[in-house]
């Protein structure tokens, strides 16, 4: 509102609500940074996408900001700004280890009383934030001036992330540094957790950072890969990324059953049920004591299939050794999947209101943790509806 009030009497095209929020957002509230975007609006034809790319970059900030701030530091206070401009927020010690200069505390205290555009983000003083802008100018001058040293100093950052217990910080830094593989081993105990509970957009934004060819190369990476697709409904590319897990497998037996249980889906979908089956038993008969998720994803997958063959008393219990495996594991995804082929069994069974009783708490499940769209407990519902003659409620 601010920034709108500002620009209000301004002669140039009026601005959309995404671009000043934009604006707003680059600026961080400082009012010369407004006025310099003013300046370099007067150019492009397009000022939307213009402001879209607003950075320390444009000619008329980089101009002032070199002219106003960088040129009154001191060489070795520029040498520490141009390091840390890699990082998104700054403490001390983490300063140390990327610049390897020393009391990086003292400088922070010292730019901040400039007003050199380094805040602090808590009023203990420990956390600071350069100003965007300027952090901006800072790493085209760091590629300028140092440009060998930037790979070093994001691989730095990871080490002391790693240390801090940062690990999706320090795979970040890794793969800045050129480092897929080490910011996979950083990444992987993430992914499994994320996977458990069933946050796929985490697990999803990884992949989409780490390079295919290391993904083909690890087959734990690639059959998160395939899980991912697979429930995307790509089930040629969940294919692909299956087959790279298994031809790199090797030997771990952990591995192998993961694949196992979803190689059992891909012919479950094909109608290839024996063969579906099975990979699932096969998978369950993991003697890995800690694999309780292998085991529980097993169950899963056998309980469908063993419904589709009509089995579903057996079907209904696996389900439900599979709720309590989600239970065990603090799995809402295990659990909201378990409710819905507990549901469908009981419904095929002829048990209505328990069906009922299952989807209708799958659906609460997926409304509370908002990770997985539950349709087939609708449709559940909506059977258990006609059966019952309530043709609007079904529909």
């Amino acid at each position: 509102e601010e920034t709108a009030r500002f620009l209000s009497g301004w002669d140039g095209p009026s601005l959309s609500d995404a671009s000043l929020e934009t604006l707003a957002e680059r600026t961080d509230g400082w009012i010369a940074g407004l006025k310099l975007a003013c300046l370099s609006l007067r150019g492009p034809e397009d000022p939307e996408a213009f402001i879209g790319g607003f950075t320390g970059g444009d000619r008329f900030v980089l101009d002032y900001l070199f002219d106003e701030v960088i040129s009154h530091i001191d060489e070795e206070d520029c040498r520490f700004l141009r390091r840390i401009s890699i990082l998104d927020s700054i403490v001390a010690p983490l300063c140390e280890a990327v610049t390897e200069m020393p009391e990086a505390q003292v400088r922070l205290e010292r730019l901040e009383r400039s007003n050199l555009f380094v805040r602090p983000l808590d009023h203990a003083r420990r956390w600071y934030r350069i100003h965007p802008l300027l952090n901006d100018l800072l790493r085209l001058r760091l590629r300028r001036f140092e440009p060998e040293i930037e790979p070093e100093l994001h691989a730095r950052a990871s080490r002391w992330f790693e240390a801090d217990g940062e690990s999706e910080e320090a795979a970040e830094h890794a793969l800045a540094a050129g480092d897929p593989r080490r910011a996979v081993q950083l990444i992987l105990p993430t992914l499994d957790h994320a996977w458990n509970l069933g946050h796929f957009e985490t697990v999803e934004h990884w992949l989409a950072r780490i390079p295919s060819d290391t993904i083909e190369q690890d087959p734990k990476l690639s059959i998160h890969a395939s899980w991912a697709a697979f429930l995307a409904g790509d089930t040629a590319r969940s294919e692909s990324h299956l087959a790279h897990a298994e031809a790199a497998i090797g030997t771990d037996p952990s591995i192998v059953a993961r694949a196992q249980v979803l190689r059992s889906h891909h012919h479950r979908l094909r109608g290839q049920v024996e063969e579906g089956i099975r990979c699932a038993q096969e998978a369950l008969a993991t003697d890995l004591p800690e694999a309780i998720d292998i085991r529980t994803g097993a169950r899963l997958a056998l309980a469908m299939l063993r419904s589709q063959q009509g089995h579903d008393r057996e079907a209904a219990r696996l389900a439900e050794e599979a709720i309590e495996g989600g239970h065990q594991l603090g799995s809402v995804f295990y659990i909201l999947v378990g409710k819905m082929i507990l549901g469908g069994a009981r419904v095929n069974l002829g048990q209505l209101t328990g069906g009922e009783e299952a989807s209708l708490r799958a659906i609460d499940r997926a409304r509370q943790s908002n990770i997985y769209d539950p349709v087939y407990a609708y449709v559940l519902c909506a059977r258990i509806h006609r059966e019952r003659d309530e043709l609007d409620r079904a529909e």
